[in-house]
């Protein structure tokens, strides 16, 4: 069911060889603890809509084909304590302000 969907807590296709780009519908998966994606042929602009995961811990999109920049929206993600985003063509830095709310890193 999408209740069971929403409720879950870890993603993890790592080296599956998934393409295209990031669905901003994962921002949908309100319970979402872990989401690791790393290692595919992943493309496209970070979805702001990441942003809106109230619980994420562990985000890991490296090794990807992901562009663009990480966006303010993502201030949110205060219970963040892992991030990788490495082996990317992203550009920019982390705005300050996303930075100082990440108190948990």
């Amino acid at each position: 069911s999408s209740t069971g969907v929403n409720r879950a807590s870890t993603v993890k296709l790592r080296s599956n060889n998934l393409k295209g780009s990031l669905p901003p519908e994962l921002a949908q998966l309100s319970g979402l603890q872990e989401l690791d994606l790393g290692s595919n042929g992943l493309l496209g602009e970070l979805p702001s809509e990441l942003g809106d995961l109230p619980n994420l811990q562990r985000l890991k999109l490296d090794s990807n084909q992901l562009a663009g920049i990480v966006r303010s929206r993502w201030r949110r993600l205060n219970t963040l304590v892992e991030l990788d985003l490495s082996s990317n063509l992203l550009v920019g830095s982390i705005i300050p302000n996303v930075l100082s709310s990440w108190t948990s890193m």
